[in-house]
């Protein structure tokens, strides 16, 4: 690496659902530098390739996870904080993904919970913490964030514990509201056994 001219990098932050919150996909580094600390499935960015397709090969390569798995993907910000790589100047460019909860990379690749995130090298933990702010900032607008997460079909309870994974509150009747006005109600309820019946909602539009 040219320590004078810096070269970009594209860091993917892979989001997964998973039965102890929202995890981020972490592999294991095999060389130096920061060889045996885990670290997000980057890649140096090839001639001619965007930004999108070399998130998806560094899931592919590093993690064995198919572009199949990514129900949802987006550009994220950059990051060139200074001393971020020891071996030279570098310029992260985030894709933010959403995977299939049943995706599951090779041995050695971890989705991490993001309550309990390790210190991550390459500035991945700052990284990782705009990923999320940005995803949040997409959360209640772009309609095929939440459905990415959970599936078509989802209950206000669900949708309210996943927003509280990434660091968001909600009461269940200030969250009916909102997802009232982005996703059809499907007029039945979901048996949950943490008070009322959760309404169910679907990103199907309602029947004529």
């Amino acid at each position: 690496m040219n320590a004078s001219q810096p070269v970009i990098s594209v860091d993917p932050v892979a989001l997964r659902h998973t039965g102890e919150g929202v995890g981020v996909v972490l592999v294991e580094r095999q060389f130096a530098p920061f060889r045996h600390r885990r670290a997000l499935p980057g890649v140096m960015l090839a001639a001619g390739e965007s930004a999108h397709a070399a998130a998806l090969r560094g899931l592919r390569d590093k993690c064995g996870v198919e572009a199949g798995a990514v129900r949802w993907q987006a550009a994220g910000r950059y990051n060139d904080e200074r001393n971020r790589d020891p071996r030279g100047a570098t310029i992260s460019l985030t894709q933010i993904l959403v995977l299939d909860p049943a995706a599951h990379g090779w041995e050695g690749t971890w989705a991490v919970p993001l309550t309990a995130l390790p210190k991550l090298p390459f500035a991945h933990s700052q990284i990782v913490a705009d990923a999320v702010e940005d995803l949040l900032a997409r959360f209640w607008v772009d309609t095929r964030v939440i459905p990415a997460f959970l599936g078509a079909t989802f209950s206000t309870l669900e949708v309210a514990v996943l927003a509280e994974y990434l660091g968001v509150e909600m009461s269940q009747a200030n969250l009916a509201r909102r997802l009232g006005t982005m996703f059809t109600d499907t007029g039945r309820s979901q048996v949950t056994g943490r008070g009322r019946p959760a309404r169910l909602w679907t990103t199907e539009p309602p029947p004529s």
